[in-house]
Order: C-alpha cells, then sequence, then structure tokens
C-alpha cells in the first residue's frame, strides 16, 4: 500500500513539474480570478476594441566589459559558439564534448545555454545584448563562461 501511495505521488509531481516546464504561461491551480489583463504568453495588451503592443521582448545579459588580452579568449569564444550550434541543434553528446574541452582549458564556470526564438512570424525580433551589442534576429542564442573570475559573454541572432 505504501508502496503504491508513493508511486503515485511520483508520477503527480512528475507531471506538474513537467506542465510548469513544458506551458510556463498555462493557469495553475491557484490562479486567483483577478488577473492582469496582460496575457504572460502574450505580447499585446487585452482590449475590447483595438490591440496595443507591449514592450520588444528583450534579454539583457550582466552588463560585464570583455576586454582582454588573453589568447585563449577567442579560441574559448569559438568552443563557446560551438557548444551553442550543438544546442539549438540538440546534439547533448557534442556539448558535453565542447564543455569538456573548455573545463581542460582552464575555464572555472559555465552558463547553460539558452536558445530564444520567436514563436509566430507576426512578432517582431528578438532583440539581445552580448557584451555591450544589441543583436537582433528571428532566434537567438547565448551562454557565458568564467575564466580567471572574469565573466565572457557569446551569443549570436539568426
Amino acid at each position: 500500500m505504501k508502496k503504491i501511495i508513493i508511486l503515485t505521488t511520483l508520477i503527480l509531481a512528475g507531471a506538474i513539474a513537467y506542465a510548469e516546464v513544458s506551458m510556463p504561461s498555462a493557469p495553475s491551480f491557484g490562479t486567483p480570478s483577478n488577473v492582469t489583463n496582460t496575457s504572460p504568453s502574450s505580447r499585446y495588451k487585452k482590449t475590447t476594441s483595438t490591440t496595443t503592443q507591449n514592450t520588444t521582448p528583450q534579454v539583457n545579459i550582466p552588463q560585464q566589459i570583455n576586454t582582454s588580452s588573453n589568447p585563449l579568449k577567442a579560441e574559448l569564444d569559438s568552443l563557446a559558439m560551438s557548444i551553442l550550434r550543438a544546442a539549438e541543434n540538440r546534439d547533448q553528446s557534442k556539448q558535453q564534448a565542447y564543455m569538456m574541452q573548455m573545463m581542460d582549458k582552464g575555464v572555472n564556470q559555465m552558463c547553460p545555454p539558452q536558445i530564444i526564438s520567436k514563436k509566430t512570424p507576426h512578432c517582431p525580433p528578438i532583440t539581445i545584448r552580448v557584451n555591450n551589442r544589441t543583436l537582433s534576429g528571428s532566434k537567438c542564442a547565448l551562454t557565458c563562461y568564467k575564466l580567471n573570475g572574469k565573466q565572457y559573454d557569446v551569443g549570436y541572432c539568426k
């Protein structure tokens, strides 16, 4: 009997966790009835007669200028770009291989790669900031790594 209760609890917890990850904007069981008039999954404000556009979505990377004379930086940036391409292609084995190469070269910490893409063609381009540069496109990828206590950001947009 205890095994059945534990198994049921684990299945329910897994289903809730899956629902939160795959549908983050879906209302949960405790959603109050007086929610705001802006849908979290929409960029447009809901009104009765017209729709007005909210602000452009923007992903901000911590403002840390990466000016360094480190000779490894170009090689590490190239490996980080390879990690982003592997993440975009959903190739975990290549991601791990590139991360191990970066760790072998002295990288202390890696940020998980983030792939951001437009949901529909009607959405405006995605805008990200990487090393005080503004990049925009329909699909963007970014990551960061720490080398000798300094954080270096790497990203691109298509």
